[in-house]
């Protein structure tokens, strides 16, 4: 366990008197998050099921990630997005007098409801939660170890049948909510499309799983680099028009029509996503930005399972071989389990498979918006 530096405690100590506060006035949830902007996003559908069952509570979010914070700046289910780095959560929660929050929700694909001592909810909202903690009890000890034990719950969530997002909608007592809904408010997709000289009709395309420096390498949810040019050269050869997406490390050098990574921040993206007629890419954040901003993806999968991840709105190429190793190993992302140097799973993965289902959805999408 890492001692927290003075800065760290500051925040924390910070953390409790604006939460403090805030339950001077009323209820109060504390929403706590892991992962990166992407997991934030996953976690829009739980907020605003929550929101409608408990319209008067204020809702607090406890994150690390300093990027999921601006995609929710305009929400209007979230008063506050509080930014503390994963492994120093326990010590804001211990930091916490029970009276200072009314429920605190942990999201960890399990979702955990834990009640104050003296909660402010009427009895139908407080028996919402005892219901919905009697699901969750059954599934709480597959997190115990988060996130070595992942590939775990993958295999127990495939065996109840519920993906990812039905694993949480359950778990969250909300089982006819679609969770697969992600969704954030774009109040400037305007601006970023006017910074570039983009064609009406173009796709984005990335060869990175979040909006993080690869430092060179790439993860085991990426296509080779070989892969990803021979795919790109088609569509060049197709006529229909690439935006490369990504951060000014992503490895690669792609033939695309206009290479931005680096040149956009993440709220930019999204709106150039928003713009674009699909996303291909790995399963990964930017995914679940276009999702959210209601842009159809062409997925591939390597690492991550697509039973646990694919969303039934894209459309998802799972390899040929292998694939699903999510968590086996705790080096997993960067370093195929099998120690290959290039992983079979994305290897196997044709270009050809890629490139007639991009064409056939460009097509479509662009049928759609002439018409």
């Amino acid at each position: 366990m890492i001692k927290p530096t003075n800065e760290i405690n500051r925040r924390i100590n910070e953390a409790v008197d604006s939460i403090e506060r805030e339950s001077q006035t009323g209820q109060v949830i504390l929403v706590f998050g892991l992962g990166s902007y992407g997991d934030v996003i996953q976690i829009t559908p739980l907020l605003r099921s929550l929101r409608k069952t408990f319209p008067q509570a204020t809702f607090i979010l406890v994150h690390s990630d300093s990027l999921g914070s601006k995609l929710l700046e305009s929400v209007s289910y979230l008063k506050k997005h509080i930014r503390i780095p994963a492994g120093y959560h326990y010590l804001l929660r211990n930091k916490l007098k029970e009276h200072s929050y009314d429920l605190l929700v942990e999201c960890r694909y399990v979702i955990k409801y834990t009640l104050s001592i003296r909660p402010r909810f009427n009895r139908e909202q407080l028996q919402f939660i005892e219901d919905a903690q009697k699901i969750q009890t059954g599934w709480l000890g597959k997190v115990q170890n988060f996130p070595y034990d992942n590939d775990f719950l993958c295999r127990e969530a495939r065996a109840a049948g519920w993906s990812m997002y039905e694993l949480m909608a359950h778990t969250s007592g909300f089982p006819d909510e679609d969770f697969e809904a992600l969704q954030i408010d774009l109040p400037d997709q305007e601006t970023a499309l006017a910074r570039f000289s983009l064609p009406s009709d173009y796709i984005v395309v990335s060869n990175a799983a979040e909006w993080l420096p690869l430092q060179g390498s790439l993860w085991t949810k990426s296509l080779p680099h070989a892969r990803m040019r021979e795919i790109l050269s088609q569509l060049k050869t197709l006529a229909i028009p690439t935006l490369l997406l990504g951060t000014t490390n992503d490895p690669g050098n792609y033939p695309v029509d206009h290479d931005l990574r680096g040149k956009t921040n993440l709220l930019e993206a999204a709106g150039l996503i928003k713009g674009a007629r699909l996303l291909l890419g790995p399963e990964g954040g930017l995914v679940n930005l276009a999702r959210a901003v209601e842009t159809p993806s062409v997925v591939f999968f390597g690492s991550t399972p697509l039973e646990f991840f694919g969303m039934k709105s894209n459309i998802n190429i799972a390899p040929r071989i292998c694939g699903g190793c999510w968590w086996s190993t705790a080096s997993y992302l960067r370093q195929c389990p099998l120690l290959e140097e290039v992983p079979p799973c994305t290897n196997s993965i044709e270009a050809k498979q890629v490139v007639a289902v991009v064409e056939q959805l460009f097509e479509a999408r662009r049928f759609s918006y002439a018409n």
